[in-house]
């Protein structure tokens, strides 16, 4: 009987080692940066392809303190395999006469991958600190993220934007079969970090699906788009969460128009 019993516990520790996830699984990885005090989304990332030595960055967030980087690292079948988590990030640029902070208040976050490790810098140049991966069990939560169609200007293809209009700027998250824009939080919509003046329900496609329309003001906007050269085509990324706390994001291009 012992000599089953001890077959039996060295069979169960070799099927419980061998379904243990490796590091050298990890395929991709995503991330999410939330407000602690809050909870609120801030920015997500990703997915990326995990490459030995190679860099991913993640912009759209306002500098802030209080900050939670979170990474979920995914295995070839879609499978959360490995996560790992900052906490208390502080994501404000010190001053330097080498590199000015970006006048929008905007800041980028650099994820460098080395031995199956991440180390995080803010704009690609101050060191936040470095994020120590954990078996899924010990996975840090992190939302659940759904892409959106974005519509900057319904009814443009170019999206000329004029940084010296003093108008508002209408952007619409499309409504389908697959998302049902009542179930959106609209306070918790942000285009490039910038919150809407207003929003609104209405069919502008004309496809049967209502669709969530916001309004921002375009100085608001304009101010993101500081630096920006005439004529250069600039993504803007939308940000918010669903009822059930599933993270959305989307995005879409303006064209910089600067009359003199």
């Amino acid at each position: 009987m012992k000599t089953l019993a001890m077959v039996a516990l060295v069979t169960g520790l070799a099927m419980r080692l061998l379904a243990e996830p490796l590091l050298t699984d990890i395929t991709t990885y995503e991330a999410v940066v939330i407000d602690e005090a809050s909870s609120q989304l801030l920015a997500t990332g990703g997915p990326w392809v995990w490459e030995d030595l190679a860099s991913q960055s993640m912009s759209g967030m306002m500098a802030g303190t209080g900050r939670i980087i979170a990474v979920k690292c995914r295995n070839a079948a879609g499978q959360t395999i490995f996560g790992g988590m900052i906490t208390h990030a502080d994501l404000t640029v010190p001053f330097s006469p080498f590199f000015p902070p970006d006048p929008s208040g905007q800041v980028s976050l650099d994820f460098f991958s080395e031995n199956y490790t991440l180390a995080v810098f803010l704009n690609g140049t101050y060191y936040v600190g470095e994020m120590l991966l954990l078996p899924a069990e010990d996975d840090p939560d992190v939302p659940p993220v759904k892409t959106v169609d974005v519509d900057i200007k319904p009814g443009s293809v170019k999206n000329p934007f004029n940084v010296k209009s003093e108008g508002i700027l209408p952007v619409a998250i499309s409504g389908s079969v697959d998302l049902q824009v009542s179930k959106i939080v609209s306070s918790s919509v942000k285009l490039a970090g910038i919150v809407p003046v207003r929003y609104a329900i209405a069919d502008i496609q004309g496809d049967g699906y209502p669709d969530l329309v916001f309004h921002f003001r375009d100085q608001d906007i304009a101010s993101v788009l500081a630096g920006k050269a005439n004529g250069e085509v600039v993504p803007l990324e939308l940000a918010g969460k669903l009822l059930d706390d599933t993270a959305i994001k989307g995005a879409d291009s303006v064209t910089v128009i600067r009359k003199k």
